[in-house]
C-alpha cells in the first residue's frame, strides 16, 4: 500500500524543504518522480536543486525520465520504476494513480490559496475513497509533527 503523506508548509519555503527529502529518497535507491503545478515550477525547481547548496548535488532532470533519479515534469505520467511520487506547486494526482508507489508525497503553501484548495481537495478524494494520508505540519522549530 502506497504511504501518503501531506506536508503542510507554514514556517519555510518550498526551496529550504524539498532538498532534504529528496536526499533521504536517494539515500533509500527510490526513484522519484517530482511533479510540479506548471513549467515555470519545473524550471525554478531545476534551477534550485542544482545550486541549494555547495557541497551537496541531487541528480535530476527533465528530459528522459528512464534515466533520472530525480524527473521534474508537470506530466501525469510517472517516470518508469517511479517509488516516490512528490506533487508540489499546486500539482495533484488521481487516486487511481496511486497504487504501485512506495510513497506519495503533497507539498503545499498554506500562504498559497491555490495551493491550499488543491491539496484540501485531493485530500477529501483520498479520504472518499476509503485511503489513509498523514498530514504534517511544520513545528515552532523548524521539523514537522504529525497532525492526522
Amino acid at each position: 500500500m502506497t504511504d501518503i503523506l501531506f506536508y503542510h508548509l507554514e514556517r519555510t519555503g518550498l526551496g529550504a524543504v524539498l532538498p532534504g527529502l529528496l536526499e533521504k529518497c536517494l539515500e533509500r535507491n527510490w526513484k522519484v518522480t517530482l511533479r510540479c503545478g506548471d513549467e515555470a515550477a519545473v524550471a525554478k525547481l531545476d534551477d534550485h536543486l542544482w545550486r541549494y547548496s555547495d557541497d551537496s548535488f541531487l541528480p535530476h532532470g527533465t528530459q528522459n525520465p528512464e534515466h533520472q533519479p530525480i524527473y521534474l515534469t508537470t506530466s501525469e505520467k510517472n517516470a518508469p520504476d517511479t517509488d516516490v511520487l512528490f506533487l508540489v506547486e499546486g500539482a495533484t494526482a488521481p487516486v487511481d494513480a496511486l497504487s504501485g508507489l512506495t510513497r506519495c508525497i503533497t507539498i503545499f503553501d498554506g500562504a498559497k490559496a491555490d495551493h491550499l484548495t488543491s491539496a484540501r481537495t485531493s485530500w477529501k478524494e483520498l479520504k472518499d475513497a476509503d485511503m489513509t494520508a498523514t498530514y504534517w505540519k511544520q513545528a515552532g522549530n523548524g521539523g514537522w509533527e504529525q497532525k492526522g
